[in-house]
């Protein structure tokens, strides 16, 4: 009996635990980003950068701006996105204008959760430089003109005109960079100037032989230079030879000795004025269309560039009599 007890006490025993844990994996829920910081640099005339912070590295920002108080009619700038530092700048603003500005931040896991800064009105505002007034491109101070062209300014729109044609083959253009400016064309185009100088006095035989008085005096010079030459006239007597003999031949070679007198006078003429006024040039043609035109008003320092296509003419506005050496000023009042 005591055998069997021993033995069953010896016997080797296993147990085994078992232990149950349950985790859920729950996606990141999206929150709107805080925004602090809102504010904007100085204007310039047509631009201005609006910097804030977001809690959130990767938000996703915008602009909403408006010249009215209660951003009705608003544009939207551009987005900065994936940032929490932004920088937005906005672009193409009119001068001497306030425009109000609300901050937007958007969750990059959902934009249906997103902030506006401020939250509603009044709301932050800005108003860009007013460019200075009064040009007087009609009183520019001439540096270096070579191209022939002139300007006048009138009610906020400066005109620039070609005096002239440019060299042949080439129209005159401009370019700019003028703050808001806008051109109504970019190339003045029409005809060539003349291949040589005209002189002021060049169509003086010219004008002489094909006019109708001018023909009758020749006639008449030629005539009556004939006669003399060949003796029918007597200016010596004042009388008229009107005897039988008198030969047509004699006449003839008067007439024509008469007409070439002439022919060399009306030739050399027009070469005479030619050699003392050859300092004048005169164009032949003219253009089609002459007028280039941009609204301003433009900054200190903003010039307009003219060209014939062989020499340039730059229009520099300035407000402080530091124009740079060679452009033609045009000072702003």
């Amino acid at each position: 009996m005591v055998g069997i007890l021993v033995g069953i006490a010896s016997a080797e025993t296993t147990m085994t635990d078992t232990l149950t844990a349950n985790f859920t994996l729950e996606q990141e829920q999206p929150s709107a980003p805080a925004i602090t910081g809102l504010t904007n640099s100085t204007p310039t005339y047509d631009s201005v950068v609006i910097t804030w912070q977001t809690n959130q590295t990767n938000s996703n920002n915008r602009v909403k701006y408006s010249t009215n108080s209660d951003l009705s009619n608003a544009s939207w700038s551009s987005w900065a996105n994936n940032t929490n530092d932004v920088r937005i700048e906005l672009t193409g603003l009119e001068q001497g204008t306030t425009y109000y500005y609300q901050a937007w931040s958007y969750s990059a896991l959902d934009s249906n959760y997103n902030t506006s800064e401020p939250s509603s009105a009044p709301y932050r505002s800005f108003t860009t430089q007013t460019i200075p007034h009064g040009l007087a491109l009609a009183n520019a101070i001439n540096a270096n003109d070579t191209v022939g062209v002139h300007a006048s300014y009138a009610d906020n729109v400066v005109t620039i005109t070609a005096d002239e044609a440019g060299e042949a083959g080439n129209n005159i253009t401009t370019t700019e960079t003028i703050a808001n400016a806008s051109f109504a064309s970019g190339t003045l185009t029409g005809g060539d100037t003349a291949s040589t100088p005209w002189s002021k006095f060049q169509d003086y035989g010219v004008g002489l032989w094909t006019s109708v008085g001018g023909l009758i005096v020749l006639v008449v010079i030629v005539v009556v230079l004939g006669l003399v030459l060949t003796g029918v006239i007597n200016l010596g007597s004042g009388t008229t030879e009107t005897g039988e003999s008198t030969s047509i031949i004699p006449v003839l070679i008067g007439v024509s000795i008469a007409i070439s007198a002439l022919v060399i006078i009306f030739s050399i003429v027009p070469y005479i004025g030619y050699s003392t006024e050859n300092v004048i040039p005169m164009t032949r043609d003219t253009y089609a269309s002459n007028t280039l035109t941009f609204t301003g008003p433009a900054a200190d320092g903003e010039t307009v560039t003219i060209s014939n296509g062989v020499q340039t003419d730059v229009y520099e506005f300035d407000t402080d009599n530091s124009i740079t050496p060679g452009n033609i000023r045009v000072p702003i009042s």
